[in-house]
């Protein structure tokens, strides 16, 4: 079914006062659907002042037009690349400057999101969008336009309350976006001038989550809910391989202690482990007791597939101790603080040991070093850096919480 099939059938609200938009941003509001569902498939229709022309070259376009009398319609063939379509209404917005004053333009989107429609006259190379097919008010669709406004020309997003909330959940989604910070309300992207698209795919989370446009737009809950569905779904998969790799490889699943966002996790007994003897866990013990550290007990995690750790605090502390160990027999030492600014440090025996500072995951290697000189080197580091850490929990729950909080921000 064409677009217009399916929105010619939609009834037109007032939108007041009108919105003013340049022609050539087209873009910019065929984006707020395409933030709904990236097969968001745009058509134009244009009805040209009675003895106006336009010309336009649709195969350059990668369009296709059909004019009857004054009416020209505009269409792009559906595709399954998701950017296409934004792609070829920038050429398209750019060629329509050229539109005659007076004429009235409508642009529809259908495809599989959800079919909408606006619909306005266009004077001085400005639409004024004056009527569409959701209930809006001038201020509410100038907001949403504004925001996909930054996407194109600020290094920051406007996302209000959900600053944080939206940075977290962004970098969760995506493995390494470019470096992202949070000031008040305000999403900064430190590389946006090299790459807009991180810009374009964060800005897609604020719109969605925006209370206010999810009570004029059609169906943004309804896409979080299925999106955090699909993201359960692959999340249980994934638990699932998981444990059957850890059974396989004689690691212990036991008592389910936490059901974290990235993975369940359980305790387990270090010392039951096929390739480790009593007497390393116990020297690791010793080590770290001499610290003033204790064991909290052994943390399985279905998303570590291979790998267990143990824990260890100590009273009044700021960091994390463990020792983690894999089927290949290595035996990693480890420090780890969460920090007053957000951030995370961890001071590790594992050489090369990969950072994000972008999450603000910091890391520093140290694999020549025995315990007692990593801890103090992770003390130095948090204070080369300035940083605060905060005090550690006192269990195995609250070690599995940490783990799985780094993880979301990792992965």
């Amino acid at each position: 079914m064409s677009v217009f099939k399916k929105t010619d059938k939609l009834t037109l609200h007032t939108v007041a006062p009108p919105v003013a938009l340049k022609v050539e941003h087209l873009p910019r509001l065929h984006r707020l659907s395409w933030w709904t569902d990236g097969d968001s498939w745009p058509a134009l229709r244009l009805l040209l002042p009675a003895g106006s022309a336009l010309e336009l070259d649709f195969e350059r376009l990668l369009c296709q037009g059909k004019q009857t009398g004054q009416q020209l319609e505009i269409t792009c063939e559906k595709t399954a690349a998701r950017w296409e379509h934004p792609r070829r209404l920038e050429r398209l917005g750019a060629a329509l400057t050229a539109v005659p004053d007076g004429t009235e333009l409508e642009l529809a989107m259908g495809g599989d999101a959800p079919a909408t429609r606006y619909r306005g006259t266009v004077s001085n190379k400005t639409w004024h969008i004056s009527e569409s097919s959701l209930k809006l008010t001038g201020e509410v669709l100038a907001r949403a336009l504004e925001l996909s406004r930054q996407c194109d020309e600020e290094d920051w997003l406007e996302a209000g309350s959900l600053a944080a909330e939206v940075a977290r959940g962004f970098q969760a989604e995506w493995n390494d976006p470019c470096e992202v910070r949070v000031q008040g309300t305000r999403i900064f992207f430190d590389d946006a001038d090299e790459d807009r698209s991180w810009l374009l795919l964060c800005g897609g989370e604020v719109f969605l989550r925006e209370p206010s446009f999810q009570k004029h737009f059609p169906d943004l809950e309804k896409v979080l809910r299925e999106r955090e569905k699909e993201s359960q779904a692959l999340q249980q998969s994934l638990s699932q391989l998981g444990a059957s790799f850890n059974q396989a490889m004689g690691i212990k699943s036991g008592e389910l202690i936490l059901k974290g966002k990235k993975s369940a996790y359980h305790r387990s007994s270090l010392v039951d482990l096929p390739w480790l003897t009593e007497e390393d866990v116990d020297l690791a013990d010793r080590e770290l007791a001499e610290l003033g550290y204790e064991p909290v007990g052994d943390l399985m995690a279905d998303a570590m597939a291979g790998a267990m750790l143990r824990g260890y605090c100590r009273p009044g502390g700021t960091a994390w101790a463990s020792i983690t160990t894999g089927a290949q027999g290595e035996f990693i030492r480890e420090f780890f603080s969460n920090c007053e600014d957000g951030s995370s440090l961890t001071t590790t025996t594992l050489p090369e040991a990969e950072a994000r500072p972008a999450r603000k995951l910091l890391k520093l290697s140290c694999p020549e070093l025995e315990v007692r000189e990593l801890l103090a080197a992770h003390e130095a580091e948090l204070k080369k850096l300035g940083l605060k850490p905060g005090p550690t929990g006192s269990d195995l729950i609250a070690l599995a919480a940490d783990v799985d909080d780094y993880l979301v921000r990792w992965m």
